[in-house]
């Protein structure tokens, strides 16, 4: 496997690249899961390995950034990845089943190709002027604001209370005016706690009005019974990606008019005490939220009058500066990136039909003008929303590339490419218990087999012995000395069942 990617800071992207510690998950480290799906406790278990943080913190971003950078570290160690510090500019079909991937003056041929490039840019409703900050994650952006500047901030999202956040700390004394259509922050999240599975995607009618009012009732009936409708939430969460692909465009739509933003500030939560921070923030007039809508500006002396819409009443007020929240861009048929424009260019790539990001098939393959799914060119991330919605969490992530991984196998390796993600962490948890003598509930909490569960030189024997035998791989001397967890015995499944698939 090959990576292309100019950054320096691989694994990463946006999001877990600023290393200030007010910045956190809005998750506790227990729902981030690990490297890998199937595998529930990777990060928090290296959380408190590496920092002796509990899986109820609410760590700082950076550090998920650095534990899935040593992952990746891991995996080019092993020589099973490479990485190139190339920006690919195009990919173009070679013969019947291959492509070849340019950029930076240099190609190379793969069979395979899965474009994993992150966010667009900012939505650009804004004008280019000094005093407008279209792009908050570009460097420096937020330098130049004086502390005693009036601001709005276009969105209420959890960018918008992460800029909040960065100028309390910077001590600024200015007004913020935050806007949105709905007006609301993210929702406080509330302690983790096990709910059962209450919902049936078989279930008959999956009509958006239904699943509203089922999900409604069952949190009714939990808050009855002292759960917290967040954990409703949670239990409910993965059922979204097919509920979504069962609508028909019509529902999708009136999902997107009606309950995305209230499902979006309920779905992404705010630590509690980050919440009461920002309460404090409107308590002391350094803060205000407004339901509100953008329409317009003009620049006066200083800044702009901004007009707004307030449940659509007209409304004006004078900033200093005014800093775009909205989020990214999904209008990937006019991105500025090379390798888009080049795609659409030659009908490679088509827009989803909703406009959010590109089209794909149910396995994730790039569809090109002409409505092909393109064999063997896939797409991960938030360039998806639009065919499977939920795709931009952790979670979410690890199972989009888990079924890729899946569907590869099956077309590439005529179905014997049998270790899904998911089948390895039940499979490998299983062998350990049975090897071990131990519950899987106690495989699954605990990370050391030698200190937590008391294993010895022979029991670890028998152990690899066992999983090359349930596998049907080789795992070489070197590999079996580093399966010290569930997660690491995972992590050599996986690369030997590969390398050893490849190799046939």
């Amino acid at each position: 496997m090959t990576i292309f990617d100019p950054s320096s800071a691989l694994a990463r992207g946006i999001a877990y690249s600023f290393p200030q510690k007010w910045l956190r998950l809005n998750v506790p480290a227990s729902k981030m899961g690990g490297g890998i799906e199937g595998e529930p406790s990777g990060f928090s278990d290296w959380l408190l390995r590496s920092h002796g943080l509990p899986s109820s913190e609410y760590a700082p971003r950076f550090l998920y950034g650095n534990y899935l950078t040593e992952l990746l570290g891991d995996l080019t160690n092993s020589g099973n990845c490479e990485t190139k510090p190339v920006e690919v500019t195009a990919i173009r079909k070679v013969g019947d089943s291959g492509y070849r991937i340019s950029g930076d003056g240099v190609s190379f041929d793969a069979d395979i190709v899965v474009l994993c490039t992150g966010h667009l840019p900012p939505n650009k409703f804004l004008p280019d002027h000094p005093r407008i900050i279209g792009d908050v994650w570009a460097p420096n952006a937020l330098d130049e604001i004086d502390p005693d500047d009036k601001l709005l901030v276009v969105g209420t999202g959890a960018t918008a209370v992460d800029v909040v956040l960065t100028l309390h700390r910077s001590l600024h004394r200015g007004l913020i005016t935050m806007i949105s259509p709905h007006g609301n922050l993210p929702i406080v999240d509330a302690a983790e706690a096990e709910y059962p599975d209450f919902f049936r995607l078989h279930d008959g009618d999956l009509r958006p009005l239904t699943v509203l009012r089922r999900l409604r009732s069952e949190i009714a009936r939990a808050e009855k019974s002292g759960d917290a409708w967040q954990n409703v939430l949670d239990s409910f969460r993965h059922h979204v990606r097919g509920i979504w692909q069962r609508w028909s465009p019509r529902e999708r739509k009136q999902f997107l008019r009606h309950g995305a933003q209230t499902w979006l500030v309920h779905r992404h939560r705010l630590p509690s005490d980050v919440a009461e921070l920002m309460q404090s923030f409107v308590a002391s007039k350094k803060l205000e939220i407004r339901r509100a809508r953008y329409r317009s500006l003009k620049e006066v002396q200083g800044g702009f009058e901004v007009q707004l819409a307030e449940r659509a009443v007209p409304k004006q007020i004078i900033v200093n500066r005014i800093i775009n929240t909205t989020g990214p861009s999904l209008a990937f048929n006019s991105a500025k990136t090379p390798l888009y424009r080049q795609l659409f260019s030659e009908n490679m790539a088509s827009q989803n039909p909703m406009g959010m990001g590109l089209q794909v098939d149910d396995a994730s393959q790039l569809v090109d003008g002409h409505g092909h799914a393109q064999s063997g060119l896939y797409v991960l991330g938030s360039a998806t929303r639009g065919h499977f919605w939920e795709v931009t969490g952790a979670p979410d992530i690890r199972l989009s590339a888990s079924l890729i991984a899946d569907h590869i196998g099956k077309v590439r390796f005529n179905g014997e490419f049998d270790h899904t993600t998911r089948g390895v962490a039940e499979r490998v948890t299983k062998i350990v218990s049975q090897q071990l003598d131990v519950s899987s509930t106690t495989v699954t909490k605990n990370t050391s087999f030698i200190v937590d569960l008391g294993a010895n030189s022979l029991d670890l024997v028998e152990l690899v012995m066992a999983l090359e035998e349930e596998f049907h791989c080789e795992i070489p001397e070197e590999a079996a000395e580093t399966i010290l967890t569930v997660g690491d015995a995972i992590q050599c499944i996986h690369a030997q069942t590969f390398n050893q698939n490849v190799e046939a």
